[in-house]
This record gives C-alpha cells, sequence and structure tokens, in this order.
C-alpha cells in the first residue's frame, strides 16, 4: 500500500524515489544500468572505464532510473531463476526487461541461470585461471584481464 512490496515474497521491493549511483564518465558513449554495486564495479572494470555505470540497487528501482542515453545504452539483468522456481516470477529479467522496453534500450541477461555479471566474472576467472595453469608467467593479471574481457562480450551480446 505504501509502495513496497514484500521482499521476501515476491523478491522485489520498489522505491518512491529514483535511488542510484553513477560510476565513470557521464560523457561516455555506452550506458549500462544494473542492480548491485558489485555487479557495477564488475562491468566498469570490464569496459576499462570507458562506460558510465549506474547501480539501480534493486530490480524494484530499475524502471524508475533507467533512462534512454545518447550512445549506447544497455540494460543488464540479474537472473533470479532460483526465487522463479519458489515463487513464479524472475524479478531481476522482469525488471530488466520491462525497464528495457520502456526506454528503448538494449537488454542484457548472463549466461549462466541464476547469476549476475559478477557471478559471471567469478565463472570466467576459475575458467581462465584453469586454462592458463600451465603458463605461470602470465600471472593473475592476465586471467583477470581475459575474464573481463569475457565479460564485455557477454554485456555487448544483447538479448533485444
Amino acid at each position: 500500500e505504501d509502495g513496497i512490496r514484500d521482499v521476501a515474497v515476491t523478491g522485489v521491493q520498489t522505491c518512491a524515489l529514483p535511488i542510484c549511483y553513477t560510476i565513470g564518465n557521464l560523457d561516455s558513449p555506452i550506458t549500462v544500468y544494473c542492480e548491485g554495486l558489485a555487479t557495477g564495479l564488475t562491468i566498469y572494470e570490464a569496459f576499462a572505464g570507458q562506460a558510465r555505470v549506474i547501480v539501480c540497487f534493486n530490480a524494484g528501482n530499475m524502471v524508475n532510473v533507467v533512462k534512454k542515453t545518447k550512445g549506447l545504452t544497455i540494460v543488464c539483468a540479474d537472473d533470479d531463476s532460483q526465487t522463479e522456481k519458489e515463487h513464479g516470477k524472475n524479478p531481476g529479467v522482469e525488471a530488466a526487461r520491462t525497464a528495457a522496453n520502456l526506454h528503448d534500450c538494449k537488454l542484457t541477461i548472463p549466461e549462466t541461470l541464476g547469476s549476475d555479471i559478477n557471478d559471471e566474472l567469478s565463472e570466467r576467472l576459475a575458467y581462465w585461471s584453469t586454462k592458463e595453469l600451465g603458463n605461470y608467467k602470465k600471472g593473475l593479471d592476465y586471467v583477470r584481464k581475459k575474464a573481463l574481457a569475457d565479460i564485455k562480450t557477454t554485456i555487448l551480446k544483447f538479448t533485444k
């Protein structure tokens, strides 16, 4: 009744005010919206500081925060598939899709079911660490750069 849903039941909380946090240059040609701060920092690092990232803090806030910007505008969903199994709704994907459609933005959904972009980074780091295990001279910086390049590619493969 006051604009806030039961988060424990639906996994979605709506906000009366569009609260967000911006990372990066306001004049960037690429703007990426996401839910969480850790995800936002991962996206910013994946784009090597060449994208403005706007953190919406939760799925219910995305529709209020997302706006079409000059250049490329991408809404990055969190895949809340576990919530979908338990309650029949995937608030992360649904909110991101609604915001992207409403504001004519591109939409990207993580490739791994039940994850967000930050989770994907952890998986890619594990993958590249294992793949490059025999080549220890390249080091962790190389592995991280490979993983972040994968993340950037994932984000740029829009579903809409």
